[in-house]
């Protein structure tokens, strides 16, 4: 699986929040600190992976779970929800 990319910037909690759970859950990421954010997108930090947004609302919600929930769907977009 690739890394995700952590959009950070200087001296910011929820950045350090966020860094400390992924690195808790065991999860790879590259950081691009004070990089400009990509479109529609207002404050720090937030999470790409393979250039889609899997953050999806604040960083203070995100669980490994939805997580990883969100990377395999980027993965496998045609999963079968169960539902016809």
């Amino acid at each position: 699986m690739s890394k995700l990319t952590m959009f950070t910037k200087d001296n910011c909690y929820y950045c350090f929040m966020l860094k400390e759970k992924l690195d808790e859950w065991g999860i790879e990421y590259v950081t691009l600190n004070n990089h400009p954010l990509p479109p529609k997108h207002k404050t720090y930090p937030q999470l790409y992976y393979r250039d889609i947004d899997v953050q999806c609302g604040a960083s203070t919600d995100v669980t490994k779970e939805l997580l990883e929930s969100r990377m395999e769907r980027v993965e496998w977009p045609r999963i079968d929800s169960g539902i016809e």
